[in-house]
């Protein structure tokens, strides 16, 4: 089998490119969204670093995934295992859960680094699947996790729009969202 290299004119068709970013003002963000993302990727990356001024579970609060406004959670299964202060995993057969960000009672100034991949965001030959991969640091001294999580969304159509909630809160200023994509 040959080896490919990812880049401008390579096998895989192009270099990385930024289609959407948005960093939250003063005031805070209900959501992130992308509106409708341009065609022709064969890859999108998410990337969020986040925080929330609301608390689901410890110290940090859930970011919730939609794809092209489908918010039914039954639609969306999730698998994740974690590691850190404590370690486990788990399967939650209906949620959109994709990120867990430091929410208002995490110390101040701890953020989490995000990451999600979408392979063949425009096929219609499957169900979608994310992966991701975060860390979420919510105090000095305790609460600090690392995820692979993924997550399936049940349907065959290809992904036009993302947009990102929280289970409790808002994003906090300074929160930042990216989306990128490989031609």
């Amino acid at each position: 089998m040959p080896i490919r290299t990812i880049g401008a004119g390579s096998a895989a068709g192009g270099a990385l490119e930024l289609i959407f970013s948005e960093t939250v003002g003063s005031g805070g963000a209900t959501s992130l969204s992308t509106g409708t993302l341009p065609t022709g990727y064969k890859q999108l990356t998410i990337h969020l670093y986040g925080r929330s001024d609301g608390t689901y579970v410890v110290k940090a609060d859930e970011v919730l995934i939609a794809l092209n406004g489908d918010t039914t959670n039954g639609n969306y299964v999730q698998c994740a295992n974690f590691f850190g202060d404590s370690d486990g995993n788990y399967l939650n057969t209906e949620t959109r859960n994709v990120f867990s960000i430091p929410g208002h009672t995490a110390d101040a100034s701890f953020f989490a680094s995000c990451i999600a991949q979408v392979t063949s965001p425009e096929g219609t030959d499957g169900y979608k699947s994310i992966t991701s991969h975060f860390a979420s640091h919510r105090d000095s001294t305790a609460n600090r996790y690392g995820y692979n999580s993924a997550v399936t969304w049940k349907n065959t159509a290809a992904i036009t729009s993302i947009a990102l909630t929280l289970r409790t809160g808002d994003f906090v200023e300074g929160t930042t969202l990216l989306v990128t994509g490989v031609k």
